[in-house]
Parts: C-alpha cells; sequence; structure tokens
C-alpha cells in the first residue's frame, strides 16, 4: 500500500513529542527580563491545520502591525478590529462575575471575602449592563462623588471602593477583554491619615461599662447573656493587649496559641507574613478566660466562627457599634491597636515599638503612637 504523504514541514509549527501526532506551534515575541528569548508556545493536540492558522495570523499580525501579538499562550492571537468586536460585546456585570469568581478562588490573597463581593454587586447594580469598553471616567467618578455623598462615606471607604472597581478592569486586562482601565484615572480621595486615636483610661472604662450592661436583644438567647458580656470584654482585651488587627484577631485559631511558652502566632498577616507575638498581661488573661467559656458552651447556641476558633464569632461590628453608641465614643475598633501601641510607645525605645506595631516604616509607627499630655509635659520638663 502506498504511505501517507507527510505534512510539509513549517517553521514554527512542530510534533511533540517527536511521531506522536500531538502539534504545538511557537513564535518568538521579544525577550524575557533576563535577556533571553520568549518563545510563546501554545499545544492545539492532534489539529495540525489549527496550529498552521495560529502561527500564519501571529506572522502576518508581526508583518503588517494589524494587532498586538500577547507575550503569553493564555491570551488569543487577534488583529485591532477583533479586539474592538470582542471588547464592544462585553458587559461590565461579565468582567465584575468574572473578578469575583477569581477573589472567592484566592482566599490567601484576598483575605477580605466580605467586602470585595459586596462591593461588587455595587458595581453590577450601578453599571451592569454598560459595555465595559465605553464606560468613561467621568461617570465612575460622578457614581463615587454620589454614593460618598448620599451616603456620607469616608474618603478610605471610596477610595476602597474605587480599588475594587479598578481590580475588575485589570483582571480584565490581563485577559485581553478590554484595551483600557477607565477606574486608573479616577482621583483618589485625599485622606486624613491623622483620624486614628489613643483611647483614655476614662474612655476605656466608658467602654467597658457599656458592654457589661449590654442586653441580648433575642429573648431565647438572654439565659446566655453572662458568657456574652464575658466574651466581648474578653475581644476588648485581647485587641488591647496585642494590638492586632481586626482581621488577624477574629482568624486566629487556638493551634496558634501557645500557653506553655507563652507565644500567639499570627498567620497570613496584612503584610503576608508570620508574626510570633510575647503573650503577656491583657492578652493573656483574655485567652485564658474565652478558654474557660469554650468549655462551658451550652448546647444550641450558634456561632458563626470555625469550631477551632478562638474568639465565638466572625465580627464584632455589631455589638461593638451598639456600645461605642451607648458609651457616647466616637471610635472605631482599630483605634484599639492605635492606643496598645501609643501605651509601648511611652516607655519602650522606637525599636520595640516598631516590632510590636509590626510597621514597616517608621512613619507608619508614628502615624499610630500618641503620647498623651501628661507623658509630653514630663518630656518637655527635662528642657528646664
Amino acid at each position: 500500500m502506498p504511505r501517507g504523504r507527510k505534512p510539509k514541514k513549517m517553521p514554527g509549527v512542530y510534533e511533540r513529542p517527536l511521531g506522536s501526532g500531538k502539534w504545538c506551534a511557537r513564535y518568538l515575541n521579544g525577550t524575557t527580563a533576563t535577556g533571553k528569548p520568549n518563545w510563546v508556545r501554545k499545544s492545539f493536540g492532534t489539529d495540525r491545520d489549527a496550529a498552521v492558522a495560529y502561527i500564519d495570523k501571529a506572522r502576518m499580525i508581526l508583518r503588517t502591525g494589524e494587532g498586538v501579538l500577547p507575550v503569553t499562550a493564555k491570551k488569543p492571537v487577534l488583529t485591532f478590529a477583533e479586539e474592538d468586536r470582542h471588547a464592544a460585546g462585553v458587559t461590565v456585570e461579565e468582567l465584575a462575575d468574572d473578578y469575583l469568581t477569581h477573589v472567592k478562588a484566592n482566599p490567601t490573597e484576598f483575605k477580605d471575602q466580605i467586602n470585595p463581593p459586596r462591593v461588587i454587586r455595587e458595581i453590577i447594580a450601578a453599571f451592569g449592563s454598560h459595555p465595559a469598553s465605553t464606560l468613561q471616567t467621568a461617570q465612575i467618578d460622578d457614581w463615587l462623588i454620589d454614593i460618598q455623598r448620599k451616603r456620607d462615606l469616608a474618603p478610605g471607604t471610596v477610595n476602597r471602593i474605587k480599588s475594587t472597581f479598578s481590580g475588575v478592569y485589570r483582571r480584565a486586562l490581563q485577559r485581553s477583554r478590554v484595551k483600557v482601565n477607565p477606574v486608573r484615572n479616577v482621583p483618589q480621595r485625599k485622606m486624613d491619615n491623622h483620624v486614628g486615636q489613643r483611647l483614655t483610661n476614662e474612655q476605656i472604662e466608658k467602654l467597658r461599662n457599656a458592654i457589661r450592661k449590654s442586653g441580648e436583644s433575642k429573648a431565647h438567647l438572654a439565659q446566655y447573656q453572662p458568657d456574652v458580656i464575658e466574651h466581648r470584654l474578653c475581644e476588648l482585651d485581647f485587641a488591647l493587649g496585642t494590638a492586632w488587627r481586626k482581621s488577624e484577631q477574629y482568624g486566629l485559631l487556638w493551634p496558634q496559641v501557645d500557653f506553655k511558652n507563652k507565644k500567639i502566632t499570627a498567620l497570613n498577616t496584612k503584610n503576608g507574613e508570620t508574626y510570633v507575638c510575647e503573650m503577656m498581661g491583657l492578652a493573656e488573661q483574655a485567652l485564658k478566660r474565652i478558654q474557660k467559656l469554650k468549655r462551658s458552651r451550652l448546647a444550641g447556641r450558634k456561632y458563626d466562627a470555625p469550631t477551632d476558633a478562638v474568639f465565638a464569632i466572625g465580627d464584632n461590628k455589631k455589638w461593638f457599634a451598639q456600645a461605642t453608641k451607648d458609651a457616647k465614643l466616637k471610635i472605631r475598633w482599630h483605634d484599639l491597636r492605635h492606643t496598645a501601641i501609643s501605651i509601648v510607645a511611652e516607655k519602650a525605645p522606637f525599636a520595640v515599638v516598631q516590632a510590636f506595631s509590626r510597621h514597616k516604616s517608621s512613619s507608619m509607627v508614628m502615624r499610630y503612637a500618641h503620647a498623651d499630655s501628661t507623658t509630653i509635659r514630663d518630656h518637655l520638663a527635662m528642657l528646664d
């Protein structure tokens, strides 16, 4: 029988492994960061014709300049005309849905799994049906101005909404679904970097009293009231004893607590590092009290946190807002971090304060270390 004719060799199209019938295509697109040739390789299985068409198109774009060759095989080879047609049919909702899936699939990278999804739903509600490629910077800025005015949002909150919106377009750019990011040119809202405050001893005591007097709103949970109050006081004391960020505190698990060596380990912190904290004073007392509460938990009490979580709730927003209202204090939970760092800064060397706060820069440490008037007067007396 006559043998089948071998396909004509074509530069850039090759069989791998040789004789396997599986075809690949490759083209050269610049160099890597180390100066080596950047070969873009794509596999087409047994479809040699698709590999040939891929290389033909890449060479046409390279020859005519009627398109941009991607530097990775994950992106399609498209002419400018194809890019325009492709982008015109994509809505903001499609981009937002894709970004939301990406956020949920990467909880280590996106530690906050509550606010970004909520913001993305807001974006979809406002711009969902709008073609993604024609959305203008001015439209986004006007929307942010409107929601800031209507909801009395802080500049930092608006900036975080903008950041999430920009993330939607950054991912779309990476996947060649749009050409530009209109959110990038939206002006950043100016923030008051001195908004944090140090609580006085009187304010802390007011807050404690408000927590002690708080009541359970649901009748069937009233029987647990003493335990609930004690738990909330432990949450407060742990924050004042460690200066941990809220996400770190409420993500703490018992395996991270070492009573024997008096160490607490913070995993996946804001800067991505693992930190070992000394367990002393308020923090140690709070953890021991929490441990006793855990042993005596009554059946039927619902907790949102994992079973090995130190704190039996996932978030303190509701009870803390009520406590600050009852105490007539305008403070945030993050102010407890400012307070703890400020107390340490009164007597400890700067290097210790920086290690305790876990801030990378000295300027950030200074933003958190608030000296009280008594400390300032005592040190100014040295000038006399």
